[in-house]
């Protein structure tokens, strides 16, 4: 197993159990404790946990933010595999909300073929990307820019997406789970995202397969508020069948789906 997936796992078993012993994970991924020892020290430094005896646990609510440079370079090749995705149903014209989600920044940098495209982002890094193309309409909310996410978060990002309806909004999330619905960490960019879904006329979905089956902080919609999810692989039976008795279209890379662009 390569570093990068153990401490993937680590991080994962950390977010659901909210404590790992150092003892355990050695025995587990069969590795000697200062190994484990260091891959703790990583996710400390991202500010998702905290040492503790014999171990680690996870950071108080309010801190389990990702920073935005860990999230970046997080699944890289599923973000990619979705973006391509989104590309063939987004059209020339369209306007758009996205959200600062590291998956909407893959997915602008594969959009930028598109023609006239209007976009309505709290994403500094969308905006920096989307002043790179004199056809794309740009309108940045503004807002309080939250440390170390690149982004714009709050009420203040609220009040200005009220002012406009799109033709699609775009958004990611933190974790999906069946009876939860879709959530995320952070409450304000969780209320940025439901109101985006608010002032949209199709809603998407981006969300690799690590998210499936995962729970977070805040909820940000049900699953009947989204149209279309995209995600990087074909989902296990049972959320194929959940998809669709929410009446929600799966869109992955393996395979026909039938989606159209709108």
């Amino acid at each position: 197993m390569l570093v990068v997936e153990r401490r993937e796992k680590i991080r994962t078993e950390l977010k659901e159990k909210k404590k790992v012993i150092v003892s355990e994970l050695a025995g587990k991924y069969n590795v000697t404790e200062e190994t484990i020892r260091r891959d703790l020290d990583k996710l400390v430094k991202e500010g998702i946990a905290l040492k503790s005896y014999g171990g680690a646990v996870l950071k108080e609510r309010e801190q389990l933010e990702v920073p935005f440079a860990i999230r970046k370079k997080e699944n890289r090749t599923e973000k990619q595999l979705i973006a391509d995705q989104l590309e063939t149903v987004i059209r020339n014209g369209m306007s758009l909300m996205m959200d600062s989600s590291s998956s909407c920044g893959f997915a602008a940098r594969r959009l930028q073929e598109k023609r006239e495209l209007t976009i309505i982002t709290n994403s500094i890094e969308i905006v920096m990307e989307g002043m790179k193309h004199k056809n794309w309409h740009l309108i940045s909310t503004g807002g309080e820019i939250r440390e170390g996410s690149y982004a714009m978060a709050g009420e203040l990002v609220n009040a200005m997406l009220r002012n406009y309806f799109v033709d699609c909004a775009v958004i990611s999330c933190q974790a999906l789970d069946m009876d939860c619905g879709i959530m995320d960490a952070d409450e304000g960019h969780a209320q940025n995202k439901r109101t985006m879904l608010e002032r949209a006329g199709w809603r998407i979905l981006l969300a690799d397969h690590t998210k499936f089956g995962q729970k977070s902080f805040r909820k940000v919609a049900d699953f009947r508020d989204i149209d279309l999810i995209i995600t990087d692989l074909r989902p296990q039976e049972e959320w194929i069948r959940f998809f669709e008795q929410c009446e929600v279209e799966c869109m992955y890379s393996e395979g026909e789906t039938g989606v159209e662009p709108v």
